[in-house]
């Protein structure tokens, strides 16, 4: 899931030990420090030709010595994207600086604050106002997390809170385009209303999707069947629990899935699905198949214009 970070300097002693396979001195690269919101932490540095190994130990507000371990402490032996990163999603920092990341940009409406619906975490908002806005003029990995997947083509646009994986479907809707054309093709305004009483889904302005609890919440709306919900927790809440606190926004195309496609469905020319949802070997054997997806793989990017949040 993806994780937004601010962006203030943290008063750190580090002690970073790098184990370089070469014969000529090598200089410990300058190390970037992420505090991330609402919890964790992650130090990284730039990938070298011969790098082996990124070890970080260090101590908020407080020395090091040389041989302690410290109450930051994590090693890594390979990197990702061009930098060897140590990330602790668990820790919780108070950092004390300005926030310069451009994340939950809660400002101050002045003296028209209309109450709100709302919940901020760490702050507080006026209905309408801008809680979060990212134009992806560029990535910026202090507020997203990349990752990689592979994309998939669908004129069938699905939707839903999902809560139970025995029963993945259950509050799932769909819709699909009148002009039979896939929802890749080009942009669209996709809109999620999430109130107190009611998840609203919305394309173009027009809405396709509707979410209500039952009288007795909204795990009420899954049949004893379904096991994996944890019912007795959900009851503590309210009447959209698990829907009722904070969560992260998380942007994503992938392909394949053990949930997303029951067995033994084909694809349009009769090919059937090259795996099973409870195989050992599901991700391998989609793997294998690739000469049946490969061409489908027209545009392996995530394309997105904007992201905006605003406070009921």
């Amino acid at each position: 899931m993806a994780a937004t970070q601010v962006g203030r300097v943290l008063s750190l002693i580090l002690i970073i030990l790098v184990q370089y396979i070469s014969s000529q001195e090598y200089r410990i690269p300058p190390v970037r420090i992420q505090a991330l919101k609402p919890k964790g932490f992650r130090a990284s540095i730039e990938d070298a030709p011969n790098l082996a190994l990124f070890t970080f130990n260090g101590n908020v507000n407080r020395a090091i010595g040389s041989t302690d371990v410290g109450e930051i402490a994590g090693e890594v032996t390979t990197s990702a994207n061009g930098r060897w990163t140590v990330e602790d999603p668990n820790l919780q920092l108070k950092a004390e600086l300005e926030d310069r990341s451009g994340s939950s940009p809660v400002q101050s409406s002045g003296g028209d604050c209309r109450p709100t619906q709302t919940l901020v975490r760490g702050g507080s908002a006026c209905a309408g106002q801008t809680i979060f806005e990212d134009n992806f003029d560029s990535i910026r990995e202090n507020i997203w997390q990349i990752e990689q997947y592979i994309p998939v083509y669908n004129p069938v646009l699905y939707g839903g809170p999902i809560m139970d994986f025995q029963c993945h479907d259950n509050l799932l809707t769909n819709k699909v385009r009148a002009d039979g054309r896939q929802w890749g093709d080009d942009y669209h305004v996709y809109c999620v209303r999430w109130a107190p009483d009611r998840i609203i889904l919305s394309v173009d302005g027009e809405e396709w999707a509707r979410v209500e609890p039952a009288a007795s919440g909204l795990a009420s709306r899954f049949p004893k069947e379904c096991r994996q919900l944890p019912r007795t927790l959900l009851s503590m809440g309210s009447r959209m629990a698990p829907f009722d606190d904070h969560f992260y926004i998380t942007l994503g195309v992938a392909a394949g899935s053990i949930s997303e496609f029951p067995d033994g469905v084909t694809t349009a020319d009769g090919r059937p699905k090259p795996w099973s949802n409870n195989g050992r070997k599901a991700t391998l054997f989609f793997w294998q198949d690739m000469d049946a997806w490969w061409q489908t793989w027209r545009q392996p990017e995530l394309s997105v214009d904007y992201v905006k949040v605003v406070a009921l």
